[in-house]
Parts: C-alpha cells; structure tokens; sequence
C-alpha cells in the first residue's frame, strides 16, 4: 500500500471517529435546588414566575417548585460549585441568604434526570434544614400530604390556557416527575418531623409500584 493511500486511509478514520464523538455527545441541562425544611419538617415551595422551559412551547408560570435554577455560563465556578449555585439561586428566589463557606457538612445532594426534546435535563437538590423565613416570593411550606395533593392537581399554564383556566396549578410536572422526586426525598430523609418523614417514605415507595 502507498503512503498516499495509508494518509487517505487515517484521515478518513479520524474523520470518523470525529463524527462519533459528536453524535455521542449529550447536551445537558443541570438544575439546581435547595430542600428548605422548617422545623416543623414542613418544606418550602416558591411559586415559578418564568415563562422558560426547556420543553418547546410548554409554559410552567405559575406551578409550584423548589427555590432554585438553572447553572448558567456566567456563574462563577469554585469549590462546592454545585452547591453555591443551588443556594445563589434560591437567595434569588425566596430571599434566604445562606453562606455555604459556613456550612462545611451540606449534603448529599439528591438527582433525578431524564430525557427531553433539547437533551438531558439532571436536577438536584440540596436539603436544609434552617429557622429563615422567606421574603421574596409566592411562598408556602408544605407536609408530604400537602406536597402529594399538589402533585395531583398539576396543570401547566399551557394546558391551563387550553383548558379555559386562569392560571398553573399544582407542583411542577406532577407526581413521580423530577420535582416532586427531589422535594419528596428532602421531605422523607432530612424532615426534622419523624411523622412526616414516613409520610413521604411511603409516598416515594408508592412510586416505584
């Protein structure tokens, strides 16, 4: 075989391998949320104000989540990043200011992920325990059975609209999606409320039936 046609042969392999590599890439979307639980063992819910979604045409104004967003190209990144998003981004949301520097034991975090029309979308949660009150915000703090209620009436201000309803119901994407895995599990594991903590263990085991 020539040199002219061993060169053809390992640019055409690397041109391959390239268009592999590009097909297996994912695009990923990370949300990051914090569990604010009261000492109650009640959780914190903040009623959604954006219109974004990574769902095409598909609004959640209105539906009920976790204080939290999206990581972003302009955050800033450092140690515990992750975490520093989460908490940055609920202080944006419901006005409670907490310094992680002075949190050196924060976790774990809880993840749930799956696959949407744009690429894969991953949340995660971190569950804390604290006695601040929210002042920014549609806010209310929920028991598992409160949360599970919600979960059940959810209606996103798209289908609302289509409905002839005035406005979202219910937490976000309902029951055994993303959110309500993420604030069920902060309820269940971290809830400073014996009771409630087997409220939502049930309610997490009643989903995997």
């Amino acid at each position: 075989m020539s040199s002219g046609n061993s060169f053809q042969n390992s640019s055409l392999t690397l041109l391959l391998n390239r268009r592999i590599l590009t097909m297996d890439k994912l695009s990923t979307n990370v949300g990051m949320f914090v569990g604010f639980l009261r000492c109650d063992g009640r959780l914190l819910l903040v009623r959604r104000t954006s219109t974004d979604s990574i769902i095409p045409d598909v609004s959640f104004k209105g539906n009920w989540e976790l204080p939290g967003g999206a990581e972003e190209e302009s955050d800033i990144v450092g140690y515990n990043y992750s975490v520093e998003v989460a908490f940055a981004k609920a202080k944006n949301k419901v006005g409670i200011d907490v310094s992680v520097d002075d949190q050196p034991f924060l976790g774990p975090i809880y993840g749930t992920s799956f696959k949407g029309p744009q690429g894969y979308d991953l949340g995660q949660v971190v569950p804390f325990v604290t006695e601040l009150k929210p002042t920014l915000g549609e806010t209310m703090w929920v028991s598992p059975a409160e949360l599970e209620d919600l979960a059940a009436k959810f209606v996103s201000k798209s289908e609302a609209k289509k409905q002839g309803l005035p406005e979202a119901n219910g937490l976000l994407s309902g029951k055994g999606k993303r959110m309500y895995l993420m604030a069920m599990s902060c309820l269940a594991f971290h809830s400073p409320s014996i009771v409630f903590k087997a409220h939502a263990l049930a309610f997490l085991n009643a989903c995997r039936t």
